[in-house]
């Protein structure tokens, strides 16, 4: 007998498979819970040719495009992007890839840094089942990061993600709403949990697409001459829940900005010279690595508002240098900034003034 159920649900233990990411979905149309309903594909159940060779396709895609039978490419203006996802993630993700390059355009332009522009179109793959993403990564680029559900290779000029993957328990959830009448507390914590995975994949798909953008556009180098800090920071400055509006390192990340908040108000934070010196990114899935991207959000951010002419000019040493030793990266960017520790008052200032 089907009768009301009243069930005490927690956000955080339905967005599995990935939502750890960076300590951070594509941005779907609101239809119900479409991205599970839909019939399921697999790069294995191809049935045949999928690619069409266009002009501004990079001449990698083809052999790609062999590589996952069933997968379907999708093209706009500057991406191209490979799937065995539903219609409707496949939607959501190219128009975000799309935005993402116009707003990095948009921002890294107004302090006077044009973006090269690119010999072919961007590359990206989107997979519909996280599993599959993973042993893709794992064996194309050895990246091995059980947390992850998305990255971005320089080497091999492409990103790859996995479509919004519910956890068990959503998916239990949502069966429990489909078959009985459930209180509107159920549902509201269902609609809820689902909304917050779309946003997380959201968030992590404009931080990696960033990241390709920044690099294959010239504005800053690749990752082994980039400072960590700098490659990261910039990239969550681009992390948005939305394809629409503009986005990036003069404009809000409220979950970076209320990350750093807390950080200041705990006097947790690193020193700037220890930031600026630290040769590689934490490891993935840890409190020190969630505040470590909001503190280099944050540097990043106050670099771009405050001091743009000063900030262009580093990026551009930077594309032109080798590999930097901790000394020499903090040689370089007090070239372009003055002592770090001139600058640590005000951007603590800056920022606790922002939460005021």
């Amino acid at each position: 007998m089907q009768g009301e159920r009243a069930v005490t649900l927690s956000r955080r233990r339905f967005i599995g498979g990935g939502a750890m990411l960076m300590a951070a979905t594509m941005l779907l149309p609101r239809r119900g819970w479409s991205f599970l309903a839909e019939p399921e594909r697999t790069g294995a159940s191809g049935s045949g040719p999928s690619f069409d060779w266009q002009d501004g396709d990079p001449p990698m895609l083809r052999t790609l495009a062999a590589a996952l039978p069933g997968f379907q490419c999708t093209r706009a203006s500057e991406w191209a992007l490979l799937t065995d996802a539903t219609p409707s993630d496949s939607r959501g993700a190219i128009a975000l890839l799309e935005a993402t390059t116009a707003q990095v355009t948009r921002a890294m332009g107004g302090i006077g840094l044009e973006a090269r522009p690119p010999a072919h179109r961007h590359v990206a793959i989107l997979f519909r089942r996280l599993e599959c993403y993973r042993g893709f990564a794992a064996t194309h680029d050895g990246f091995h990061d059980s947390n992850a559900a998305g990255h971005y290779s320089a080497h091999a000029r492409r990103s790859a993600f996995a479509a919004p993957t519910p956890s068990r328990e959503l998916r239990e959830a949502i069966g429990v709403s489909r078959r009985e009448r459930v209180d509107a507390a159920h549902r509201a914590a269902v609609d809820e949990a689902i909304d917050g995975l779309r946003q997380t994949m959201s968030r992590l798909t404009s931080h990696e697409a960033a990241h390709q953008v920044l690099v294959e556009r010239g504005i800053h180098p690749d990752p082994s001459r980039c400072p960590a800090w700098l490659a990261e920071g910039l990239a969550c400055s681009f992390e948005t829940e939305r394809s629409i509006g503009a986005f990036g390192p003069d404009l809000d990340v409220p979950a970076r900005r209320e990350r750093l908040e807390r950080l200041l108000a705990k006097q947790a934070e690193l020193p700037l010279g220890v930031l600026v010196a630290s040769p590689h990114r934490p490891s993935h899935g840890g409190i020190q690595s969630a505040d470590w991207y909001a503190q280099s959000w944050g540097l990043v951010a106050w670099l771009h508002r405050t001091r743009a002419t000063e900030f262009a000019a580093y990026l551009g040493s930077l594309a032109h240098g080798s590999a930097l030793r901790a000394a020499e990266r903090l040689e370089s960017f007090e070239r372009s900034f003055g002592p770090v520790t001139a600058l640590e008052a005000p951007w603590r200032a800056y920022w606790r003034g922002r939460g005021a």
